[in-house]
């Protein structure tokens, strides 16, 4: 069994590409990546930040293709 690539903040933030700012306000809305805690850092596995990716592709798929509201 292999170990998961485990990935901290910056380099999550790269991969969405953005700041490490913006990755610590989706973390407080609850809208990031699921993570770890290894002692007082963050760990994400690198599929799960992919998956996430993915899972918003969808979502945004989905919703545009729902119909619009007429008003």
């Amino acid at each position: 069994m292999t170990s998961p690539i485990l990935l901290n903040a910056q380099s999550v933030a790269a991969m969405l590409g953005i700041s490490l700012r913006q990755l610590e306000k989706l973390i407080v809305a609850g809208n990031a990546p699921t993570f770890i805690r290894i002692g007082r850092s963050r760990k994400w596995r690198a599929d799960d930040v992919e998956q996430w990716v993915n899972g918003q592709f969808d979502r945004q798929a989905h919703q545009s293709s729902a119909p619009q509201p007429k008003g």
